[in-house]
């Protein structure tokens, strides 16, 4: 009698510990499950790269290889948590007025994709590099080595989830490279990036707004970086890599359904949430094109 009561117990016990794991994988794994299902339907919509050029990004670095959405969860990005959950960032050196305009409008931008709070700090000289660096190539350029490793900090503001600085100085991340518009750390959480190859927007309204529309994308990529999503390799993406300004220029300034996923998953948030926003923002900015981009996806995933 005893053993078959100790028995019952152990089953009890054994059926307790099944029903709360499996409550415990439901509640891990529900925001994934909502997220494809939201996902799915638009993916018909996104192309899929074609054959890379020759001097492209995916000819040149063939060993980026696409990372599936459930080995992004098993890597443990970094995630928002209560006390941080805002994204600061800091222009760094000297801006003309139409410079600072367009990096207001870049924090109206990353706002919107992200669906995060964006602290726009203000304007910070540049500080006294050591010689060691920078380069002379006939202007100065500063090693993003500076800015990631030594002069940005996340612990400067207690409630910053990512720290990018924008410069108007040029940069390069190693004696290798000619230059780099931008340069983020996965786990520092703290980025840099340059305008200083962005174009004039003071000298005409279409150089404007060509300038606006790659410091955007260019803020936007390196603060996917930040949130641990890597280069995109399967789609047209604002997380593709680049070699200069004409990939980056035909660089769409969207996520793509892949990429999507991963933030909407990091960022506790929907991709029907995201597409709303941006379709806002598009409104905003009487962007016909674009809104009715956001406008049928909303309508093809029955969300709108």
């Amino acid at each position: 009698m005893g053993t078959l009561f100790t028995r019952k117990r152990l089953l009890r016990f054994a059926l307790s510990g099944a029903l709360l794991l499996f409550i415990g994988l439901c509640i891990y794994f529900f925001p994934a499950l909502k997220i494809y299902l939201e996902v799915e339907p638009v993916r018909k919509f996104y192309k899929l790269h074609g054959k890379p050029s020759e001097f492209s990004w995916r000819t040149i670095h063939k060993n980026e290889t696409y990372e599936p959405f459930g080995n992004y969860i098993i890597r443990d990005p970094f995630s928002l948590t209560p006390k941080r959950d805002k994204i600061y960032i800091l222009p760094l050196g000297s801006f003309t007025e139409k410079q600072k305009e367009i990096v207001t409008e870049t924090c109206h931008f990353v706002e919107a994709i992200y669906g995060m709070n964006v602290v726009q700090l203000p304007v910070r000289k540049m500080p006294d590099v050591p010689d060691s660096m920078k380069r002379d190539i006939g202007i100065t350029q500063y090693k993003t080595g500076y800015f990631i490793d030594s002069y940005l900090s996340i612990n400067e503001y207690s409630d910053a989830a990512v720290l990018i600085a924008l410069t108007s100085e040029d940069l390069f991340p190693s004696e290798s490279w000619n230059y780099v518009f931008g340069l983020a750390s996965f786990y520092k959480r703290v980025g840099v990036w340059s305008m200083r190859r962005l174009g004039y927007p003071d000298n005409d309204t279409l150089l404007y707004r060509l300038c606006l529309e790659r410091t955007c994308k260019i803020a936007t990529h390196e603060i996917g970086h930040m949130f641990c999503l890597k280069h995109c390799v399967r789609y047209p993406c604002i997380m593709n890599g680049s070699n200069g300004l004409g990939e980056t220029d035909i660089t769409p300034q969207f996520l793509c359904p892949d990429c999507l996923e991963k933030m909407a998953w990091n960022l506790e948030t929907t991709p029907s949430a995201h597409f709303k926003r941006m379709l806002a923002y598009w409104e905003s900015k009487k962007d016909t094109a674009q809104v009715a981009i956001y406008t049928q996806l909303l309508t093809t995933a029955h969300l709108k």
